[in-house]
């Protein structure tokens, strides 16, 4: 179809985008360190958010729309009032680049996938650290049951949570999909998918 608007203000590439749970609000990320909340009606600029030290990739509203989840090369997942564009959080574990973050279902958790091969699971109230995915205990790797013997060989470029919030999806430059349950960590290798295209 046409388009319907097109909105302007970043001064580098734009990698992220998502609508607001009521999807009156859009919000953007980009190479210029900023994101940028959108009016749908409109296309004005609503504000810009400053905070990240490098590109800013992931973003997404809180199911209940009142926050807003960012993830950036700088290895930190920020967490922003979506009324003030305040920042009210930052999360800080990952020891590479951070290149997804997703809310779950109920907006309890955050899920953030980076270059350091990982997925970590974070609470999203108190920004602490649920989890890392896959998950080691005393040096003893908890995978080695399974038939994948560790997490992903490459950076973790994605996650989503399902609909009911019980599994994690991941997809990695391995060239593959993982499915964790939440918050096991163990690898479901049945549901281990072959990718396609070699990153």
């Amino acid at each position: 179809g046409d388009q319907v608007m097109k909105l302007t203000g970043h001064q580098g590439e734009c990698y992220g985008v998502g609508f607001s749970p009521d999807g009156r609000q859009i919000v953007s990320t980009s190479q210029d360190c900023t994101l940028r909340l959108f009016d749908v009606a409109t296309g004005e600029q609503i504000r810009t958010m400053f905070g990240h030290d490098n590109s800013v990739v992931g973003v997404q509203f809180h199911p209940d729309g009142k926050t807003i989840a960012s993830s950036s090369w700088d290895t930190t997942i920020k967490i922003w009032d979506a009324t003030t564009g305040i920042l009210s959080k930052s999360l800080e574990s990952h020891t590479d680049r951070v290149f997804a973050c997703s809310y779950s279902p109920h907006g309890g958790h955050i899920a953030s996938a980076g270059k350091d091969k990982v997925l970590k699971i974070w609470n999203s109230t108190t920004g602490e650290e649920v989890t890392t995915l896959p998950q080691e205990s005393e040096g003893i790797d908890l995978l080695k049951q399974m038939v994948f013997p560790e997490g992903h060989q490459g950076g973790v470029f994605g996650c989503a949570y399902s609909r009911d919030g019980t599994k994690l999806a991941s997809a990695s430059a391995d060239k593959t999909v993982k499915v964790w349950p939440v918050p096991s960590g163990e690898a479901e290798a049945s549901r281990t998918c072959m990718g396609v295209y070699d990153y």
